[in-house]
């Protein structure tokens, strides 16, 4: 029987090393997703007074989807901003704001767009805003600030009380 030669050993090493590399080229690291994949709503208070307006810090704030009263957004918060989840599989949303003196209800319109991200993140849904409503129960007025709800931190609504409305610490 013949000895195998150096050839054959180098060809079964190249061959291994082959092996080796597709092996490990084939396995692809799966990349985590680093990005925002959901906007949010920027609503902001205010108080509002015959001399000025000027940011608002709340107590006892509890928001819920109009609706869904047992599906509470915030439980009893204090609040300067909140950052409310829109319905992407809609044209609208509407929130029941249980404010410290009373209770409002808002409703939004608007137009969605939904974008790719990326291969790792996926889809996300940018809305611009067409209409803001409120019930004036307590909220004075409300002004939408910035139309484009695609994952900033701008404020997107802001939401007027009068200093009647706002308890006294």
């Amino acid at each position: 029987m013949k000895k195998p030669g150096k050839t054959f050993f180098l060809q079964a090493l190249l061959l291994m090393l082959l092996l080796k590399l597709l092996a490990f080229s084939s396995c692809q690291q799966e990349e985590l997703c680093e990005e925002l994949t959901q906007n949010y709503l920027h609503l902001v208070f205010y108080q509002i007074s015959a001399q000025d307006t000027s940011l608002l810090t709340l107590e006892g704030v509890s928001v819920y989807g109009l609706g869904l009263p047992d599906t509470l957004i915030y439980n009893d918060v204090q609040a300067q901003r909140l950052d409310l989840p829109l319905d992407a599989s809609r044209d609208s949303s509407a929130f029941v704001l249980l404010l410290p003196t009373g209770t409002d209800t808002l409703q939004l319109s608007y137009l969605r767009d939904i974008n790719l991200v990326s291969v790792e993140c996926g889809f996300i849904m940018h809305f611009f805003i067409q209409d803001a409503a409120a019930t004036n129960n307590v909220i004075h007025s409300i002004r939408i600030n910035n139309t484009e709800v695609i994952n900033t931190a701008d404020e997107h609504i802001e939401i007027y009380l009068p200093a009647a409305a706002v308890p006294l610490p």
